[in-house]
């Protein structure tokens, strides 16, 4: 039997309307609703997979870093030419500092965007490897028999909440939320 610790260490006062739940049904609850949710999670993680792709997937195969030093070299070079043609009185101060202050905007939005792609391409680097954790999930849980295995529920399940004699929320590590229905059989 299992029951709301509160309302064993406080009794009702805490905890008025604490159901006592037979372990049997509630370890069938559990292994049905991890069942469902690795049935589910091939679907869950296809469409994961299509949403990265087609938000970021493809920073990572567009976007070259190098592309963007070379850029920069280039206008750092053309920054020092004009250097030293102010340096040899062969441009105003006016013209000069004109065309220094847009090599520097030039620079400084190239740097801006290369660290905007780099970040990008570690979220979906990132990303990536949530799909695979997920894929080597299923995987791992796909064979998983219908008894309950104290040390599998304890490493998927971050919290099991009792709702009523008849209903329990599951959280998972994961983040996933699933309300699983007890069966009332004696």
């Amino acid at each position: 039997m299992w029951r709301c610790d509160n309302r064993l260490k406080h009794g009702s006062k805490r905890c008025k309307h604490s159901p006592t739940l037979k372990e049997k049904t509630l370890h069938e609850a559990i292994m049905t609703a991890i069942g469902s949710v690795v049935e589910d999670q091939g679907e869950f993680v296809q469409a994961f997979r299509e949403n990265v792709i087609r938000i970021i997937g493809s920073h990572s195969a567009d976007k070259n870093p190098a592309e963007y030093d070379e850029q920069i070299e280039k206008l750092q070079k053309k920054m020092l030419d004009l250097i030293e043609e102010s340096a040899g009185n062969q441009t105003t101060d006016a013209d000069f500092d004109k065309e220094y202050r847009i090599i520097a905007e030039q620079m400084k939005e190239l740097k801006k965007q290369k660290a905007k792609d780099i970040k990008e391409c570690q979220l979906a680097d990132a990303y990536e490897q949530r799909v695979q954790n997920m894929e080597q999930y299923i995987k791992k849980t796909s064979y998983l028999k219908r008894e309950f295995d104290d040390e599998l529920v304890r490493s998927l399940m971050k919290m099991i909440r009792v709702i009523n004699e008849n209903k329990i929320e599951l959280h998972f590590q994961s983040g996933i939320l699933i309300t699983q229905w007890l069966s009332n059989e004696e």
